[in-house]
C-alpha cells in the first residue's frame, strides 16, 4: 500500500482552519466529513491522489461568497459541492456507495440545520432538493468518462443547482 501523502494532511488542515475560520464549526464539520470520507474510500493513496484534493478546493469559493456576504443561505450550494465530492470519492465502488458517501454529508447537513432551528417546512425542502440533486450527481458520476473536467464540471452542476433551488417557495 502506497504511503499516504503528506500534501493532503496540509491542504486538508488549511482547508479546515479557513472553513473554522470563515464560516464556523458548521461549514468545517461538513468540510472535514468530506476529507474524511475522501480518506476512507482510498483515494488518497492511488496514483493521482492529487485530483479529488483539487477538486474540494472549488467549494472554497462558497465560503468565500459567504465571508464577504453573509448570507447564510450559501452554506447548501457548499455542503452540496461536498455532498457531490464525496459521491465522486465512492464512486468507483458504485452508484450505492457514491449515494452512502454523499448522504452522510447531506444528513449532517441536515442535523446541523436542526440544531440552527429550521422549521419543519424548510428542512422538508431542504431534504428532497437535497435528495434530489444528489441522486442526479450519483447517476452522473457512475456514468461519466473519467476525467478532471468531468468530475469538475458535475461537482459545480450540483452547487449550483443546490443555489438554484434557495429559490424554491418555502
Amino acid at each position: 500500500m502506497a504511503p499516504f501523502p503528506i500534501g493532503l494532511l496540509i491542504v486538508e488542515a488549511a482547508f479546515l482552519a479557513m472553513a473554522h475560520v470563515a464560516g464556523g464549526p458548521p461549514w468545517t464539520v461538513v468540510a472535514g466529513l468530506a476529507f474524511a470520507v475522501l480518506v476512507l474510500a482510498g483515494r488518497p493513496r492511488s496514483p493521482g491522489w492529487y485530483e479529488p484534493v483539487w477538486l474540494i478546493l472549488p467549494s472554497l469559493c462558497w465560503l468565500a461568497a459567504f465571508w464577504l456576504t453573509g448570507n447564510r443561505e450559501l452554506f447548501f450550494p457548499y455542503t452540496m459541492y461536498l455532498a457531490a465530492h464525496a459521491a465522486l470519492s465512492a464512486s468507483s465502488r458504485g452508484l450505492f456507495p457514491a449515494c452512502v458517501a454523499g448522504g452522510l454529508v447531506v444528513a449532517t447537513f441536515l442535523v446541523i440545520r436542526s440544531l440552527q432551528s429550521a422549521t419543519p417546512r424548510v428542512l422538508a425542502i431542504e431534504a428532497v432538493a437535497a435528495g434530489v440533486i444528489l441522486a442526479a450527481t450519483c447517476i452522473a458520476l457512475v456514468r461519466r468518462s473519467r476525467s478532471l473536467r468531468d468530475d469538475g464540471l458535475i461537482l459545480t452542476a450540483a452547487s449550483v443547482a443546490a443555489l438554484m433551488s434557495l429559490r424554491l417557495p418555502n
